[in-house]
């Protein structure tokens, strides 16, 4: 339950979170080891992710919880250059374009919103208002952002 939009130069998605039918609005988009990172899936899971990631992202250690269907995620994340990657089910990369990237439930929304000249987090306003999984307003990170601070 989410839509995540990269336009070359700016990572965003929503801000929805839905635990047990509820709605709590978050940060889903962070800038890590340099990187621009977010995630689509169960929440907690995505957390999990985050903190693999950013503690070095070595297969081995990717977090077993993630593999299960009950608590999938997808790590998207940007480089400071090369192709977009992806993480799910396993710890190595699903590269993609970098030219324009959207995942999670609203994506297509935002890749044709992208398409006819938007920016990610235009797209991700788009998609807020045709998907009824992408709420929140939306928050997004560049390479210039600082990078953030996870919790232990």
């Amino acid at each position: 339950m989410t839509t995540i939009a990269w336009d070359g130069e700016r990572l965003a998605a929503d801000r929805l979170a839905a635990i047990d039918g509820t709605a709590f609005y978050t940060q889903k988009v962070y800038k890590l080891r340099g990187h621009l990172v977010s995630f689509t899936g169960v929440h907690a899971a995505g957390v999990a992710l985050m903190h693999w990631f950013a503690n070095g992202a070595d297969p081995s250690q990717f977090p077993a919880d993630a593999k299960t269907d009950a608590f999938w995620a997808r790590l998207v994340v940007i480089p400071p250059s090369g192709p977009v990657r992806t993480y799910e089910g396993l710890g190595y990369p699903c590269e993609f374009d970098r030219a324009r990237y959207a995942a999670g439930t609203g994506a297509q929304f935002a890749l044709a919103a992208m398409y006819l000249g938007k920016t990610a987090g235009e797209a991700v306003e788009v998609a807020c208002a045709l998907s009824h999984t992408s709420r929140g307003g939306w928050t997004s990170r560049t390479f210039e952002d600082p990078d953030d601070v996870l919790n232990p």
